[in-house]
């Protein structure tokens, strides 16, 4: 079986999960307004509590998605370096 692989692809792609990561575990306040006239604050806030641990568990599942995924390509280079000057490798 052959296979490629790209390292600078997944590289990038880590360091992309990673700022998805910082991105949702940074989300804007005050995500819920109550519409004009209506008394739904104790239930918005609620809701933006909830939708606030979502974000925060979603930012560490990119986080660590794109570590590993950074690291997958450091191993892969690190294993490549010795038999580089024998083979093409695929950046």
């Amino acid at each position: 079986m052959r296979f490629e692989v790209h390292i600078g692809r997944l590289d990038h792609w880590g360091g992309r999960l990673g700022d998805t990561g910082a991105q949702l575990a940074a989300p804007e306040p005050g995500l819920a307004a109550s519409p004009p006239g209506w008394d739904t604050g104790a239930a918005l806030a609620v809701w933006e509590s909830a939708l606030h641990a979502l974000l925060a568990s979603l930012a560490e599942q990119a986080d660590h998605t794109g570590a590993a995924l950074r690291a997958c390509a450091a191993n892969y280079a690190e294993a490549d370096r010795p038999l580089s000057a024998r083979h093409q490798v695929v950046s």
